[in-house]
């Protein structure tokens, strides 16, 4: 159990940490958006009846695996959560590369998977492993330091209000454990500069204590509800103190120096608090809650978001609702709706279509969000849009599958070591039914040698007049180098 749980379980199946849904008071009003809400759960409750169906005939799987030399072998006496931990410590033999298998074998693992969900999740509990951990690619705990240097090569041909220049930016990013109930993290990195102008500061700098609760202190990112729609501080991380404890996470910031937005109004500090809600998880289905108390600028929100495995594909979706600053004069009522869901449409060998349909009213603009409005980190919806994102992703090694948005580089510099070949197609409309954009995504990862990866992603936009943009087409390209050590 000293490997990263969550990074030997999600070989198999999509583990991101969520949250989010909870109902305001009804001084707030709903206005119009109950019909969408009530699409979207209708949807999402359709898609849950064949991902809850329990798996018999275990023992006969594991015996049926273990006569083909992918498990090892299991007393009779053996309790279920023993034979969960037996079930890890395999998976990760297979994900080091010390065993092959077939795809005929995978799926019995998959059912395997599901029938223990439950051991698993308790498990995962005992480890305090969570989802930012993963994604920031943190070492074995038989490890003291682990890090990466990558480098960004960036070009915007026709880009508003930027010239087309190649813009460098570079990043370092480490990781120190002296013991297993204690890490370090600490990121340098420079925003995208000239090359002659291009210099290292602090981006993430924090402690986190493991036992006898997981807490972190520091300046950090989050991410809270599977999507991000609410409490997704990608663009910048806070001076941060999180807690997790049993099913909840308390995230609380104090934001200095706050530009209210629209306004000329400063202030010297603002408190960001959040909550997340994660304890509802039934063979393999999970429901979470997030209720964003204060936001950046006194904005609020609640969110509910769901994961529901259908077979080998997965369903995921999250229901938003937003009440603006009161400083944002742009607003229009009280309550602000979105929604988004996301389904496999096919997932066979390597090969994965999956697509995304969205809504978000005009005024969902959470400033800390995974929304195109704030981060633009894996939402490419906007703000007054509707419309459909689709992604087909190709790996030829189908030894490891990739979860959603896995093949996109994340905020310290991490994507996986597999070569991905992804090409996404977005087309948004506005809540009016008008033309808004169209956005185009190449994406190229593959290993260059032991420890060095390059990441080619091309990006062509074809946007209309909107909130954030002029009417425009332009084409950025980027190229990422990284070195693990």
């Amino acid at each position: 159990m000293s490997q990263n749980f969550t990074e030997v379980i999600s070989v198999f199946f999509l583990c991101d940490s969520v949250a989010p849904f909870k109902f305001r008071s009804s001084k707030m009003g709903f206005r119009k958006t109950t019909k969408p809400a009530l699409l979207f759960l209708i949807v999402g409750l359709f898609f849950t009846l064949p991902g809850l169906s329990a798996e018999n005939n275990w023992q006969q799987l594991w015996a049926e695996l273990h006569s083909q030399n992918v498990l090892s072998y299991r007393e009779p006496s053996d309790s279920r959560l023993e034979t969960a931990k037996k079930l890890i410590k395999n998976i990760q033999a297979i994900t080091a590369g010390e065993l092959s298998i077939t795809p005929s074998q995978k799926q019995l693992l998959d059912k395997l998977l599901a029938e223990f969900r439950d051991e698993l999740f308790l498990l995962e509990q005992v480890e305090k492993t969570d989802f930012v951990e993963y994604r920031a690619g943190t070492i074995p705990k038989q490890n003291f330091w682990a890090g990466r240097f990558f480098a960004t090569f960036e070009y915007s041909l026709n880009k508003p209000d930027e010239s087309s220049e190649v813009k460098l930016s570079n990043g370092l990013y480490l990781s120190y454990s002296p013991i297993s109930s204690l890490t370090g993290f600490f990121t340098l990195r420079t925003q995208l500069q000239k090359f002659s102008d291009n210099w290292l500061a602090v981006d993430e700098a924090y402690i986190r204590i493991s036992e006898p609760v997981q807490f972190s202190i520091g300046r950090q990112y989050f991410l809270l509800d599977r999507l991000g729609l609410l409490a997704d501080n990608y663009f910048d991380a806070f001076e941060t103190a999180r807690l997790d404890w049993s099913y909840f996470t308390v995230v609380y910031s104090r934001l200095s120096a706050t530009n209210y937005p629209y306004s000329r109004l400063i202030i010297s500090a603002d408190d960001y608090w959040a909550i997340k809600f994660s304890g509802i998880k039934e063979k393999g289905a999970e429901l979470n809650f997030t209720y964003l108390i204060s936001g950046i600028a006194s904005e609020q929100g609640v969110a509910s978001d769901f994961y529901i495995p259908l077979g080998d594909k997965e369903l995921v979706a999250e229901l938003a609702l937003y009440w603006p600053s009161k400083t944002d004069y742009t607003a229009t009522g009280d309550t602000k709706f979105a929604g988004i869901v996301g389904i496999d449409l096919y997932k066979f060998a390597g090969k994965t279509l999956f697509c995304q349909i969205g809504s978000v009213e005009k005024g969902f603009t959470p400033m800390a969000s995974s929304l195109v409005y704030s981060a633009g980190n894996h939402l490419y919806f906007d703000q007054d849009t509707l419309g459909v994102d689709l992604t087909f992703t190709y790996q030829p090694s189908t030894n490891k599958e990739l979860a959603l948005w896995e093949a996109r580089i994340d905020r310290t510099g991490f994507f996986p070591q597999v070569v991905t070949y992804e090409f996404e197609v977005v087309g948004l409309a506005t809540q009016n039914i008008l033309p808004h954009s169209y956005q185009y995504v190449l994406r190229y990862i593959r290993p260059l040698a032991s420890g060095f990866s390059l990441y080619l992603e091309n990006i062509f936009r074809d946007r209309k007049n909107t909130i954030l943009y002029p009417n425009t087409k332009y084409n950025q390209t980027k190229l990422v180098l990284l070195f693990n050590f």
